[in-house]
């Protein structure tokens, strides 16, 4: 007599729920291919983050960008982040903190006036990063 088991095993295949979730890249995902420096986390309350940093990637002067990311790991804003702030002379990032809605505030040292530096923030949305003008 043949065995029953592998048709129990075909039928209970199509029955059973069937659970699948993305995952990580194995050896991790790329967030910018731009040198950088100081770069800060925040969770976006979703699974996911909100990543922040300084590059030189416009003409070696240092300037802030940040990226979030998904639960699964993918990049929600544009490629290598999106632009925090590009003004005249360099800036800093000195930190990053959740704004409780999705988004978070970065926060950075800024030379655009000169000698001293000044201290700035911005709001950065979840789902759509905010425009920031220099």
């Amino acid at each position: 007599m043949r065995s029953r088991l592998p048709i129990f095993l075909c039928v209970l295949s199509l029955v059973a729920p069937i659970s699948v979730r993305a995952q990580w890249v194995y050896n991790g995902t790329m967030i910018t291919a731009v040198d950088n420096s100081a770069q800060f986390a925040v969770s976006d309350g979703a699974g996911g983050m909100i990543i922040t940093w300084q590059d030189q990637r416009i003409a070696g002067t240092f300037h802030v960008y940040a990226q979030r990311i998904d639960v699964s790991g993918v990049p929600k804003w544009s490629s290598d982040g999106v632009a925090i702030c590009t003004a005249t002379g360099n800036q800093f990032v000195t930190g990053i903190v959740s704004d409780g809605a999705g988004g978070a505030i970065i926060a950075w040292y800024d030379w655009r006036s000169g000698f001293a530096s000044d201290i700035y923030v911005q709001r950065v949305g979840g789902k759509q990063p905010i425009a920031v003008a220099a």
